[in-house]
């Protein structure tokens, strides 16, 4: 796993250590010394650049996703109350449910009813959950055990996954060299070439999409929340500021998701909203 995330991470910063080596350093080269030198420095920027990207990422935007869910664990009651006082307004004014459901309780009797479950029936389930608490804590205990785990394990698999990254970085010309040795002895030379080839416009089209994606979600990111900010601003939506915040970032992270993403984005975004305002989230 770490060699592979270290792969993924050095493909993906390379374009940016490129940049550095062909726009920032540009001294030529006369020694193998020197190329050391510029690949140690652009090395060096790379990392730098994306240890400030990442922390300004944290700074900006974490705390205020925090601010986000204290805000609304705490607004949490009020929004319920709200939500439920909305639903028994509906049903007492809807005529598709009939004069005889005029609340969310009267609704929640005759859901009850229909699938025939009492009172009796709510108090023999609890009775048996009880009974096999023993055995669901048995069960989950060592879930919960593995789950732990599996974290420590992620953490230091990306910490091993950064040391790949920077190998490969610091020696991919001699690794796409051998690469292409080994290719070379199994193939022939026509094959050879067509997969060089492949291997390019690959490397191309991959490289560009990925870039775009990220593009095009920070692009959707920004005016989700400048959608919102205009919302709130003309007074068709209540909600704060932190809410917006919190809600262009799930969009625009979800949207790096090819075909699903902006769907994915949508529906946790909705149901924050539906528990503000469910009109304002229609």
């Amino acid at each position: 796993s770490p060699v592979y995330l270290g792969l993924i991470l050095a493909y993906l910063f390379n374009p940016i250590l490129k940049m550095c080596e062909k726009r920032i350093f540009r001294f030529k080269i006369t020694s193998k010394r020197k190329w050391t030198l510029k690949r140690v420095l652009g090395l060096t920027l790379t990392y730098i650049i994306i240890l400030i990207i990442l922390t300004i990422t944290f700074l900006l935007i974490i705390p205020q996703l925090f601010v986000s869910f204290n805000d609304l664990a705490s607004k949490m009651n009020g929004y319920i109350d709200d939500t439920l006082k909305w639903i028994n307004e509906f049903l007492s004014t809807s005529p598709i449910f009939g004069s005889d459901i005029n609340n969310i309780d009267d609704a929640l009797e005759k859901l009850l009813e229909f699938l025939d479950i009492t009172t009796d029936t709510i108090y023999t389930k609890v009775q048996e959950l009880v009974k096999n608490s023993s055995a669901l804590l048995t069960d989950y205990v060592p879930m919960l055990f593995d789950y732990f785990t599996g974290i420590a394990n992620g953490f230091i698999n990306s910490i091993l996954g950064v040391i790949f990254s920077v190998y490969f970085l610091a020696s991919k010309e001699k690794l796409v060299a051998q690469c292409k040795k080994v290719l070379r002895s199994f193939v022939s030379q026509e094959h050879y070439n067509g997969l060089l080839e492949l291997a390019n416009y690959t490397d191309k089209t991959f490289g560009g999409y990925i870039t775009g994606k990220i593009i095009d979600s920070l692009i959707i990111g920004v005016l989700c929340f400048i959608g919102l900010r205009l919302f709130i601003s003309f007074g068709l939506m209540t909600m704060d500021q932190p809410f917006a915040l919190l809600i262009s970032v799930i969009v625009g992270v979800t949207n790096i998701i090819p075909f699903f993403g902006p769907f994915i984005g949508a529906i946790p975004s909705t149901i924050l909203i539906m528990v503000i305002s469910p009109i304002q989230a229609i």
